[in-house]
């Protein structure tokens, strides 16, 4: 499971959780890895909170 918490001073939330680790937890390329993490950023931007 990926971290839910954004540790204080954060320069965005893409940098949370690196893409290794995002690749290695689904199972996915680094492409759609970013691609994943490109979208739920514009959702957390947009207001979305889990």
């Amino acid at each position: 499971m990926l971290p839910a918490a954004i540790p204080a001073g954060a320069e965005s939330q893409l940098d949370v959780v690196p893409l290794a680790t995002i690749q290695g937890e689904l199972g996915i390329g680094r492409t759609t890895a970013f691609e994943l993490c490109a979208a739920a950023l514009a959702l957390i931007q947009g207001g979305y909170r889990p």
